[in-house]
């Protein structure tokens, strides 16, 4: 009577079961960014760290180097160097992969690099399970004893075997520390704040060429996407420059101080108005943006972020020419 697990082609299921225990975390990693449960730290973490770092290298080398039935010595790399070979067969595919995807112009971005990864580890593996032919695989699972010794550890027969399992050691440890660091930031837009000025019916974070300091009468921006909260104050200042050296500054004049605290995500606009006393060549308005701790003297130059206008229209308008130029 033949066994009903092997089909007619030679494929059976149960001794390819790791390749099927890998297809289906390979897919529920790739997916995870679109599952609300799956997409929690630490639980994508958890399952796109394999998808990186073992899965493609193990497929990899399980149809390079098919795994004996553990009855006799035909295995060509024991668990230990199938393990770091895995590691480090996956370190190369994904870099294969991302540069593929930069050359295709997708990009390098993690949903792409995850797909990619989990579409070339499902395929090999249809290939690593074809390479296992019938006359190598056992009937039935493979008992205790015998997993225990197809994944056993050498022992290191010259001192070099020893230096070369310390630092295959050292190297999957360093991989996993580093791979790990990358894949707990995936998800994460860079960090940023918008600082802009509003008028109602515009916004601006560069001199305006439609509006002169006298003339501003609207509302401070600001948006917090540094993922924390941050406290923000906004320093005004209505500054003299010298005629031919606008960088040089004879007077500083703070007009007013506000002061707020923004959750990630947060936006608020503060209502503000040029005073109409602010007026006259070589004088602008500066909006001095800081994060956190205000120093004694602000300035343009220790401010995170600035935004001036000029007292004249002329002014606003030839220095937008500059830097459009």
């Amino acid at each position: 009577m033949s066994d009903t697990s092997t089909s007619t082609s030679g494929f059976d299921l149960r001794s390819s079961a790791d390749l099927v225990a890998v297809d289906v975390c390979s897919v529920l990693a790739a997916g995870s960014p679109f599952v609300p449960f799956l997409g929690a730290q630490p639980i994508r973490l958890v399952l796109t760290l394999p998808l990186v770092l073992f899965f493609p290298g193990y497929v990899l080398l399980s149809a390079l180097f098919p795994p004996g039935d553990g009855t006799t010595d035909d295995t060509r790399l024991d668990g230990f160097e199938r393990v770091g070979f895995s590691v480090v067969a996956s370190v190369l595919v994904v870099a294969a992969v991302a540069l593929g995807l930069d050359g295709s112009g997708v990009g390098i971005r993690p949903v792409p690099v995850l797909f990619s990864t989990a579409g070339f580890t499902l395929l090999v593996s249809v290939v690593a399970a074809a390479r296992r032919r019938p006359e190598r695989r056992s009937v039935g699972f493979p008992s205790p004893k015998r997993t225990l010794r197809r994944f056993r550890i050498r022992r290191a027969e010259t001192r070099l075997d020893s230096v070369l399992n310390v630092v295959l050691v050292l190297l999957l440890v360093a991989a996993l520390v580093s791979i790990g660091t990358a894949l707990g930031g995936l998800g994460r837009t860079e960090s940023y704040t918008e600082f802009y000025l509003s008028t109602g019916n515009s916004s601006t974070a560069a001199p305006s060429a439609g509006v002169a300091a006298p003339d501003f009468d609207g509302s401070i921006g600001i948006e917090n996407h540094e993922h924390s909260r941050v406290r923000y104050t906004v320093v005004v200042q209505h500054q003299r420059v010298r005629p031919n050296d606008p960088m040089s500054i004879r007077t500083r004049r703070t007009l007013t101080t506000r002061r707020v605290t923004l959750d990630a995500g947060d936006s608020r606009t503060i209502p503000y108005a040029v005073p109409s006393s602010v007026g006259g060549p070589h004088q602008r308005v500066v909006f001095l943006l800081y994060e956190g701790a205000v120093p004694p003297t602000p300035t343009v130059e220790n401010a995170d972020q600035e935004i001036h206008l000029w007292a004249t229209r002329t002014a606003n308008r030839s220095e937008t020419t500059r830097g459009r130029g």
